[in-house]
């Protein structure tokens, strides 16, 4: 399997958000600074208190996301370690974040992070969350969001591939599904979306990715045009 990651875009994104909670944390400072030189300015103060909160806390969620190992396209990737050179895995250039290029497929590969069982019952994706500790109670809930997520990754993955301009007519765009916490359980039939443990993915993949496999010299092509040789 190839793999290609678009590493300028998580260089930036973990630049930004190490810049972000620096300067986050420089607000809150001279907030406190001026509290103390100034304790008559609280509209100022309150002001200062915010932005940095704000800045520091947006910082920390790219920081969780581009700059901690592993992420998630490591993650993805080890997973499908070992499938052969039919297949080919682009994160983050592709419309999708990640997106899979298999015979007659190219799937968009969409992380779910909730655990517990997961079921599709009468047009509901359905979650019976175990309960942790005092402050977070079990239960079942509606997972609503699950096939926009979908949807909207497969459409991005689709758009993408028709700028490439490659003939790739034959080739069926999807998204599946793909829960990556070691808790969940998925027990999905006849969703309109295909649903899998990360654990179970490469398997899926082999048994349901049939087709014209994407010749290499179009592949090249594509990674080529997305500046990822």
């Amino acid at each position: 399997m190839r793999v290609y990651v678009h590493e300028r875009i998580v260089r930036r994104n973990s630049r930004i958000g190490r810049v972000l909670v620096f300067a986050g944390l420089a607000v809150l400072v001279a907030g406190f600074v001026l509290s103390l030189q100034r304790p008559e300015a609280v509209n100022l103060v309150l002001v200062a208190a915010l932005v940095g909160t704000v800045m520091s806390q947006l910082g920390m969620a790219l920081v969780n996301r581009w700059a901690r190992h592993p992420r998630m396209d490591e993650v993805l990737s080890e997973a499908l370690k070992g499938l052969d050179k039919r297949f080919t895995l682009i994160h983050y250039a592709l419309g999708a974040p990640h997106a899979l290029l298999g015979p007659g497929h190219a799937l968009a590969l969409v992380p779910v992070r909730e655990e517990g069982i997961v079921t599709y019952e009468e047009g509901r994706w359905i979650q019976d969350r175990p309960r942790r500790g005092l402050f977070r109670r079990g239960g079942r809930r509606d997972l609503d969001d699950l096939e926009k997520q979908a949807a909207g990754a497969a459409r991005s993955l689709r758009e993408s591939l028709a700028k490439a301009g490659l003939g790739l007519d034959d080739v069926e765009v999807g998204a599946v599904l793909v829960f990556i916490h070691p808790g969940a359980r998925v027990q999905v039939r006849d969703a309109p979306v295909p649903a899998v443990h990360i654990k179970k993915l490469k398997d899926w993949i082999r048994r349901t990715l049939r087709g014209r496999t994407v010749p290499e010299g179009e592949v090249k092509v594509l990674v080529a045009n997305l500046g990822l040789e």
